[in-house]
């Protein structure tokens, strides 16, 4: 396990997470999606920039539901102003899955993208 200590929010530790999130990608995690998101909750954020820690974090923080928003997407990177009409929204209840699922679209292998691989070796075997 790579995160040995993080301060999360009590809250988010008592209630039903649904996560909402852009499609887009991430210069640092390739892609900005549901497991990623759960550093909202935590303190200080930039120390979770990493992806097994992105991954040990939704072992901890697991959106009960992940709706990725694709109305309108981003392209190139998070600062890029490159928005994309894609009229699309997945959501579900397996965030691994709908993660899987947003990196296709963005014609990304679910592989390439490093908390993905993480969360399946920890045993989500939804990323493929």
């Amino acid at each position: 396990m790579a995160l040995e200590k993080v301060k999360v929010a009590e809250t988010a530790l008592k209630i039903t997470i649904i996560s909402v999130t852009k499609l887009k990608p991430y210069r640092i995690t390739t892609a900005t999606l549901s497991l990623k998101n759960m550093m909202g909750a935590v303190y200080p954020r930039r120390s979770m920039h990493l992806h097994k820690k992105i991954a040990d974090l939704a072992s901890i923080l697991r959106p009960s539901v992940a709706v990725i928003d694709g109305v309108i997407a981003g392209e190139g990177h998070e600062a890029s102003k490159s928005p994309v009409e894609m009229n699309l929204v997945k959501a579900g209840t397996d965030p691994v899955a709908v993660d899987a699922a947003g990196t296709v679209v963005m014609g990304v292998d679910p592989m390439e993208v490093k908390q993905l691989r993480y969360a399946e070796e920890k045993g989500w075997e939804h990323a493929r």
